[in-house]
């Protein structure tokens, strides 16, 4: 974790301040360009090269305690194994605060331990090779930016935030196209993958955290961007609802979840549909065991002969290795749940959370390996009202 990331960061509960306690840390050498860059965004001070290793954050308020572990914030609100190694770890330091300071424990969101088991699976296994899914990165690169649209942001407010960021691909390329300090929250354990490959980056900051309880203060991010994640809570319009008040007056949010055209736009897809209600409440409960890996690897080579297909029309699509096959496959049937919600429904989340100017984004204009995705799916972005009085 970056030093200077501190000031971007409060309790997830009582959204109160936090004080810092440094266990290890380190000063790394940054590049002449990225020095360049933080002059320019106007952020480089006494803390720019400062890497903080492991540590915790006290709420004062509370009266708990979160982990830095692995350059990475821990911001749960309820206590997992994790916890009681980073004590063990670190005994001696917990030792000073223990007596004052726990571990939060709020009952954790109906379904999260399942969906942090089954997409630290999922992502903690993939590569960084150059393809997400069906497309290569410059493709992803287009998709992204074409999600995003047209944005204007203030040098001294440059700021993005993923929810749900997997391995921070996404998070690491709105960075590079923004110029912007780009924040990737997810619930798996894909953080620490992710902290670790772009630690380089002074600009990339990762956080494992939930949807539902984010470490950050209200109206703080330009830019807020999720892109197939909500819809595997147990209701994705709370999770919307609850990423949209990081969201600063004439900021932009933009939503990517499943539509009902996912599960009966064919014949194939409602077969598929059902299929899936057959066997979701099995893998989402036993995704590591023998059985689930022999049921996905079947699943998986149909997702390599429709793949297959897919690139009889373009050469964009990329080839689905069996290895990527089975990261779709645990992707689709493993998720304790995975929502269907179509336009009309997501706009009306949007304006009542004060949001404007919605627009679906058009499917026509994305690159080959993601049209059809947007086809049958909805992607909604729009701008939150200004405050009244505010120029």
């Amino acid at each position: 974790m970056w030093k200077r990331f501190e000031k971007f960061l409060c309790c997830p509960v009582c959204k109160r301040g936090l004080e810092l306690l440094v266990f290890r840390e380190k000063i790394v050498d940054i590049s002449d360009d990225f020095c360049q860059a933080g002059s320019e965004m106007e952020v480089v001070d006494q803390d720019f090269n400062r890497q903080i290793e492991a540590g915790v954050f006290l709420c004062h308020e509370c009266m708990v305690y979160f982990p830095i572990y692995n350059n990475t914030p821990i911001f749960l609100v309820y206590s997992t194994p994790f916890h009681e190694h980073f004590c063990q770890e670190f005994s001696e330091e917990m030792s000073q605060i223990a007596s004052r300071y726990q571990i939060p424990r709020i009952k954790p969101i109906e379904g999260e331990s399942f969906v942090s088991e089954s997409f630290s699976v999922e992502w903690i296994n993939y590569e960084y090779d150059g393809v997400l899914w069906e497309a290569n990165y410059d493709d992803l690169r287009d998709r992204v930016m074409k999600e995003i649209g047209p944005v204007s942001l203030e040098t001294k407010n440059r700021k993005f935030l993923e929810v749900g960021s997997g391995l921070g691909i996404t998070t690491d390329i709105a960075q590079k196209e923004l110029r912007v300090d780009a924040v990737g929250v997810d619930l798996s354990y894909a953080v620490f993958k992710a902290s670790n490959y772009f630690q380089s980056n002074p600009f990339l900051h990762f956080v494992q955290a939930s949807a539902f309880y984010l470490p950050f203060r209200e109206k703080l991010f330009p830019i807020i961007y999720s892109r197939g994640v909500l819809h595997h809570t147990y209701s994705t319009e709370y999770a919307f609802k609850a990423a949209a008040k990081s969201c600063i007056p004439g900021g932009l949010f933009y939503l990517w979840v499943y539509g009902s055209g996912s599960i009966k736009s064919s014949w194939l897809r409602r077969f598929a549909y059902q299929l899936e209600r057959i066997i979701r409440p099995f893998l989402s409960k036993h995704s590591n065991s023998f059985l689930a890996t022999v049921i996905l690897s079947i699943l998986s080579l149909g997702y390599i002969a429709f793949n297959k297909f897919r690139r009889l029309g373009s050469s964009h699509i990329q080839k689905l290795t069996f290895k990527r096959a089975m990261h779709a496959a645990r992707d689709r049937f493993t998720p304790r749940f995975a929502h269907r919600q179509d336009a009309d429904e997501v706009m009306s989340w949007f304006q009542e959370e004060g949001f404007e100017n919605l627009e679906e984004v058009d499917w026509k204009n994305m690159p080959d390996a993601e049209r059809e995705d947007f086809f049958r799916n909805t992607g909604i972005r729009g701008y939150k009202k200004l405050e009244t009085g505010a120029i």
